[in-house]
């Protein structure tokens, strides 16, 4: 598809890289670092003057913490339909640090105190666009991206309160869980200006998730007879985690990491945010505190990935796998250390070859001096009779050439006579093709030597199998990393059927869902979308009714059942698993040292032949050069001599 900006530049789309509620993000060929955003509807007068006025207003500092629009595109109607925005390369959304097999598997070196740095920038992009009065609204664990350093970008910046001054462009949409209790008690979003203060009650929710592994502030276990979800406990400032109250219907869920093992000026900024509507702590004021936090992070002796609160005195996540059997954070330590491999390096030094160039045989003839033996003199007799003869002749065709005519024909046909047919011009001849045939024979063999040294079929034959070779060892010295990645699969594998069992249990009909009502729910269960892990199958399956934004709503869903999931390792399945990868990989290993072996060989008796080959050859080279060089000097004096006689 084919999109221009108001400047008349086009831009080609290539892949698509994501579907939301509003629209679809591509990539462009025009630019790597550049995508477009395309929406699924038309534009509003509302967005137009929205958009434009953001494109206006662009700065580099916005965009240090954004995908900002960078300019308004337009279709082939000359309609507004997506704009231009800056591509985040490698960001993941923050939702993913929650869970601890996605901060295992995308930030496997990250432990506690990564989140708590990631909690400190995310403040930072906050304070950042509240200095440029920018307010962000919609705020969700899914519009906030992550990457390995921990820098934060926003998403999805089309829905920000903006103002020109004179004119509001609102943030008219917003996820429940992440809304002030203030708003949430309105009928709709719609033409509500929205604060700083707004914004900090859901800042303070990320920076909880992030601080607490995902727990939401306001849930958490029942303590009354009432049915108290995230709404309710929003709207009456029910924080589960409040040690101010003194009869709380909420109370932090079992085996949840405790409030008091964070320093007070947190605890003190998290009571400030949830319990109550004015006077919310600002992003600056999360800074300073995370900051102090940040100074009493403490290593763990046993975990590399295991971070703490210093005033805590001990590991939380160790203390939570030993007294009950929950994994926060895990490294592969345990995977690792179950090595039954063995040393491996031993055994792959005894296979070292080198690619084989062959020398080319030197041409040796420029070294090899010669004198030519000297020439029966019955050869040199003839010519002088020869020459005697022709003499005679000539003096006699030259007196009687005057009186006789024809004379010089039969002149000519006598000298050939005399050439081809006498004694001495007989003998001449077979001693100068004696010396040809000599000389050819020697400079055969002389080239044959020269084609049967280079062996290029012998030599490529042994190149061909070093690759191979190369290749077998290469596979043989990933046969550890193998192991381990078969056995971080199976862990995985058993996590991820867990988290099935857990969210299976949550029935979709049992739950209040943003924007489901029960027809909504009903096309869902007839479409065999019945529980919280049946929510990814529509990704890949279509269900009538049941648009983009739905689907967002249901993810976020998800993602909130999601958190309260504890993974305990099942060790015995664990080590079965483990046993039965190692067993596997030692077959593989067998295996291969056999094709090691054996290639080896091959190569090496392909070498040894071709090395004992060629120093056959050699000698017979250097014993070929000086008769070679001889039959070449005889022949050249003989047929110098022939040369002085053989007039025609």
């Amino acid at each position: 598809m084919m999109f221009r900006n108001s400047n008349g530049q086009s831009y080609q789309t290539e892949r698509e890289l994501g579907k939301g509620g509003e629209g679809t993000v591509y990539t462009i060929t025009e630019n790597p670092d550049t995508v477009i955003k395309i929406y699924n509807d038309q534009f509003s007068k509302e967005q137009i003057a929205k958009l434009q006025y953001m494109a206006s207003v662009w700065t580099e500092q916005l965009e240090k913490y954004t995908a900002w629009p960078r300019a308004l595109l337009y279709g082939s109607n000359n309609q507004p339909v997506g704009f231009l925005m800056r591509k985040l390369e490698n960001y993941y959304p923050l939702h993913m640090l929650f869970s601890p097999m996605d901060r295992k598997r995308l930030f496997p070196d990250k432990g506690y105190n990564f989140l708590v740095h990631v909690a400190r920038n995310l403040c930072s992009a906050f304070n950042a666009l509240h200095q440029l009065k920018v307010i962000v609204g919609d705020i969700n664990e899914g519009n906030i991206l992550v990457n390995v350093q921990g820098m934060v970008a926003f998403i999805d910046c089309d829905s920000f309160q903006v103002s020109d001054g004179q004119v509001y462009y609102f943030c008219q949409v917003g996820i429940p869980r992440y809304t002030p209790p203030e708003l949430l008690r309105r009928v709709s979003f719609s033409d509500v200006v929205r604060t700083e203060e707004t914004d900090s009650f859901s800042l303070g929710i990320l920076i909880f998730q992030l601080l607490f592994l995902g727990r939401h502030p306001f849930a958490g276990r029942n303590n009354s007879q009432e049915d108290i979800d995230e709404d309710t406990a929003i709207r009456n400032h029910e924080f589960a985690y409040s040690l101010r109250k003194t009869s709380k219907r909420l109370s932090p869920p079992d085996a949840a990491f405790k409030i008091q093992y964070l320093p007070d000026g947190l605890v003190n900024l998290f009571h400030r945010a949830f319990e109550q509507e004015e006077n919310r702590p600002a992003a600056a004021e999360w800074i300073s505190a995370i900051d102090n936090c940040l100074k009493q992070i403490r290593a763990c002796s046993v975990s590399k990935t295991h971070f703490y609160p210093g005033i805590i005195g001990f590991c939380p996540w160790c203390d939570f796998k030993a007294r009950l059997g929950i994994v926060y954070f895990w490294d592969n330590s345990f995977v690792d250390h179950l090595s039954a491999l063995g040393d491996m390096e031993t055994f792959i030094n005894g296979f070292k070859l080198t690619k084989l160039n062959i020398k080319v045989l030197p041409e040796g003839l420029s070294n090899v001096e010669v004198t030519a033996a000297p020439i029966d003199k019955k050869y040199a007799s003839s010519i002088h009779v020869k020459l005697a003869v022709y003499a005679i002749i000539v003096l006699v065709t030259a007196f009687v050439a005057a009186y006789v005519t024809g004379w010089a024909i039969l002149f000519g046909i006598l000298c050939w006579s005399l050439n081809r047919v006498g004694p001495l011009g007989e003998d001449v001849d077979k001693e100068l093709e004696r010396r040809k045939g000599s000389y050819a024979v020697f400079h055969q063999r002389y080239f044959q030597l020269h084609e049967q040294y280079r062996s290029e079929v012998e030599v490529a034959k042994y190149n061909r199998g070093l690759p191979e070779l190369a290749k077998l060892i290469a596979a043989y010295r990933g046969l550890p990393e193998e192991l381990q990645y078969i056995r971080r699969k199976a862990e995985e594998d058993v996590y991820s059927s867990q988290l099935d069992q857990y969210l299976e249990k949550h029935l979709i009909s049992d739950y209040r869902i943003e924007q489901f009502g029960a027809s909504k729910k009903l096309l869902l269960y007839t479409a065999g979308i019945k529980t919280a892990a049946d929510i990814d199958k529509l990704d890949v399956v279509y269900v009538k009714g049941i648009g983009p934004k739905n689907i967002t709503y249901l993810k976020a869903w998800k993602r909130q059942v999601q958190s309260g999931f504890l993974y305990q390792p099942d060790q015995q399945l664990l080590n079965k698993k483990f046993a039965e990868a190692a067993q596997a990989v030692a077959a593989k290993r067998t295996h291969l040292e056999t094709q090691l072996r054996q290639r080896y060989q091959d190569l090496l008796i392909i070498k040894n032949s071709l090395q004992l080959k060629q120093e056959k050859l050699e000698k017979e080279y250097v014993k070929l050069l000086l008769p070679y060089r001889q039959s070449e000097a005889d022949l050249a004096a003989f047929q110098n001599l022939v040369n002085k006689y053989n007039l025609f």
